[in-house]
Formats: structure tokens, sequence, C-alpha cells
């Protein structure tokens, strides 16, 4: 080790265009960091062996010596290789030591391979807390130095030390504080191998409860939907635990998961719908069965907190795209409601109810009204011209021909013709019931296709009130 040490030493003073030229380098870094971490050089003897060679070093542990010394060759302007190995050998060594993920100088160098956005660097960073977090899930939860199988003998002192907080309990939450929204960054960002990797990093997280769950529930909501089954079946467990174990957490946080899953499938899956075809399937039918493995009423709840977020102000609707993003999003939410599979039935009756009162007293009022008036045009321009006609006194008698096909031109017309009509159907006499005879109104001729279809629009209007 003292030989691979001097050696590094040596070589973390030369330029990077002589680490790129000479393999040596490269080979004594690969070596050092296996070695490291397999062999424990803290002893007494070892320790003054190794640290005498080194006078300027003040560190208190071998293992720190080593760390700080690949830590040298991290530096931005050296060979994408020599970094790669360094930081792989610095991930080995705080597995094994734990008290080193605490340090800031490591920390900041895990920081800059997320900043820089370095793939290679990042699935290496990744890789080495997932293989920690699964080598501490594996450790026994009443401490793992003492087995289970003499747990009759030793069963106070199992039950103290598991109360006794150690450097691998506080290295968890610290790189869960300090790396967790990089990692949710990476996982949310693509499809590929690194977010599979980002994935299973963040289940790990959430199985050891060491962030609140909020955190991490609307990305693994949206992970959920992935079209890589790996990704997608590495989530839904996750989901499923803290939704056993949180549900009452979650009932705000639900709505977050349904925009965020929303926006994943927009913008990573390209595909805004919220169903798949062949077969057809809502894409959050993974979340709604973990809802029906909880409360009815919780059901409900979100049934109706989901509907809420379907209306919105026609007049702040965003038109910047070809279709605004609140009417895909709607899309998206309604496609999945039609898709689900409803445990209840008064589940689905108040959900129709919820839309009803969408439609009828939130925007539908004014999106319908909106389509009648600019797209329909329903309110015609013969109307404005005859009570012009009217003002400047102009005649009121029907043009020739007879007024048996003419078409009427006001609402108080088009009822008093559809009494007489059903008068003279019935062969009934209610005159006594209609009011008195008013003026004759004037007749509006038909000049096209698109006026006569204008017209019979407005008189089927009439006749529905």
């Amino acid at each position: 080790m003292v030989s691979l040490l001097t050696h590094m030493n040596t070589w973390s003073k030369k330029t990077p265009q002589q680490m790129a030229e000479d393999p040596k380098a490269l080979r004594y870094i690969e070596i050092v960091g296996p070695f490291g971490k397999i062999c424990n050089f803290d002893n007494i003897q070892d320790y003054q062996v190794i640290t005498k060679h080194f006078p300027d070093w003040k560190g208190g542990e071998v293992s720190g010596l080593i760390v700080d010394m690949l830590g040298r060759f991290t530096r931005q302007q050296l060979p994408q290789t020599i970094k790669e190995e360094a930081l792989r050998g610095i991930s080995m060594i705080c597995q094994e030591y734990p008290q080193h993920y605490l340090r800031a100088q490591v920390a900041n160098k895990f920081e800059v391979a997320f900043l820089n956005d370095n793939v290679a660097l990042e699935q290496i960073v990744l890789q080495g807390f997932l293989d920690f977090f699964l080598q501490e899930e594996h450790r026994s939860e009443t401490g793992a130095e003492i087995k289970v199988g003499k747990g009759a003998v030793y069963g106070q002192e199992r039950l103290a030390k598991s109360f006794v907080a150690s450097d691998n309990d506080g290295a968890v939450t610290t790189i869960a504080q300090k790396f967790l929204h990089h990692i949710l960054k990476i996982a949310l960002a693509t499809t590929d191998d690194l977010a599979v990797l980002a994935t299973r990093v963040i289940a790990s997280i959430n199985r050891q409860g060491t962030v609140h769950p909020k955190v991490c529930g609307p990305a693994l909501v949206a992970l959920e939907t992935s079209t890589n089954k790996i990704i997608a079946n590495t989530a839904l467990p996750a989901h499923q635990a803290l939704h056993a174990k949180y549900e009452s957490l979650f009932e705000k946080e639900y709505m977050a998961a349904v925009s965020e899953a929303f926006k994943y499938q927009r913008d990573i899956i390209k595909d805004s719908r919220g169903i798949t075809a062949h077969p057809y399937k809502a894409k959050l039918l993974p979340l709604f069965e973990v809802l029906k493995s909880g409360t009815a009423k919780f059901r409900q709840r979100f049934l109706a907190n989901i509907v809420k977020r379907l209306n919105f102000e026609l007049s702040q609707l965003q038109h910047k795209d070809d279709m605004p993003e609140h009417v895909q999003f709607s899309r998206f939410v309604l496609e999945n409601l039609a898709f689900f599979d409803y445990a209840r039935l008064d589940e689905l009756m108040n959900l129709i109810s919820s839309l009803e009162k969408l439609v009828t007293a939130g925007v539908g009022a004014a999106v319908a009204h909106s389509i009648e008036t600019d797209i329909l045009r329903v309110q015609l321009e013969e109307d404005t011209e005859a009570g012009a006609s009217d003002v400047n006194g102009s005649s009121h008698e029907p043009p020739a021909g007879g007024d048996a096909d003419a078409l009427p031109t006001t609402d108080a017309d088009a009822a008093i013709q559809l009494l007489n009509e059903f008068t003279a159907i019935s062969g009934g006499h209610i005159t006594e019931a209609l009011p008195p005879p008013l003026p004759p109104k004037p007749t509006v001729k038909i000049s096209s296709p698109e006026q006569e279809v204008k017209l019979r629009q407005l008189t089927m209007r009439i006749m529905d009130a």
C-alpha cells in the first residue's frame, strides 16, 4: 500500500497530457480502490508504517488517506478514464468506511459529477450509492454482528444495540438529503439504464425510511407509467409500501403525482394521451390499483379532487400550442377515468355526478357558450337588420309569395308559430289563451344554404326551450 500511495502521489503532480500518454497512473488507481476496501490498515502497526511516509497528511485513518489521494485524480482537466476510476475507488472505500460519506470533500466530488451531467460519472456514483444501500438493507435491524439464532441468549444486548446510531445510519441519511433531488431528476429524465439505476436507488431510500414519504411519492407514481418495464416494476412496490404506511399523508400529494405523471408522459414518453392501445389500458391504472387497497373514503376524495383539477377559467386558457396544456391534461385525466376499474358503484356514480357539475356549473357552460357564439355563430345578423328596419319605419308587410314557408325572425314569432301548429294538429281551440295579436313582423328571405342552417338552429333552440 505504501508503494501504491507513493507512486500515486508522484503521478498526481504530473500534467493531464502525461497521464493520458502513460497508463501507469490508471493502473495504480484501479488497484488502490479495491485494495483499500478489502484491507484494513487502521491497526496501530500498519497505521504507523503508512503515515510516516506521508508526514504532511493530517488525517486520522488510512482509509481517509486513500480517499484523499484518489480525490486528486478527479479534477476536471484530467482524462475521463482517470476520473472514472478515481471516483469508483472512492465509492468502494466509502462503502466499507461510511464515515467518509459525511466528509464535505467527498460530497463535493459526487456533487460535481451530477452538476456536470457526466453520464459515466453519474452512473459510477449511483452504483456506489445503490451498493451501499443494499448493504445496509441486509443488515439486521437489531445489530448485524449478533446472530439472530441466538436471540434468546443475547436478546437484551440485541435490543440495546439496535438503538445505537452508527456512521452507516448517518451516511444513508446524508446521501438522501444531499443527493436525492439529483437522483429524482435523473430518474425522470430518461428511460435508459441510468434511469433504471436511479429508480432503484429511490426505492431503496424509501424502504429505509430516511426521507419524508411526500418527497418521492409523486416521482414513483410517474415512474409507474414508464414504458421501461424495469422502471415501472421497481417503482410500483415502493409506491405500494408508502401508501400502506402513510395513506393519510398522500391526499394532496396524489394531485401533484397525477401532474407529474402527465409531464413525464408528455415530455419523456412523448405521448400525452391517458391510455395505451392494444389493449386499451389506463396509464394511471397502477395508481388506482394502489388506491383500491386502501379505504373507499380516500378513493372518493381522490376522484373528487382530480375532477376539480379539470376546471379552469376559459379566459385564462393559454393558446401557444396547437392544443393548450390544460386541455391536454384534461384529456389525460378523462381517458384514465374512463378506463379505471372501479371497485364500488357509488364511486362511479359520484364521479359521474362531479363530471356533470363540471359541465353544467363549471367551465363546461362557458365552453358551450363560446362554441355557439364563436364557432357556430348562432347570433344572426339578420335580427339586427330587422330591428333597424322597424326603427326607420320600413314596411312590415311580408314579401310576395305568402308567409306559409317563411321562417320566424324572433323568439315570440317562433313560439306563436309552434302553438298554431300544435292547435292545428290537435284540432283544439285555445285562442282564449293566446296573447293579443301582434303587429306583423318582417320575414327573412333565405338567400343561401348557410343562412337556412343558422335559422333552423335557432328554431331548434326555441323548441328545446
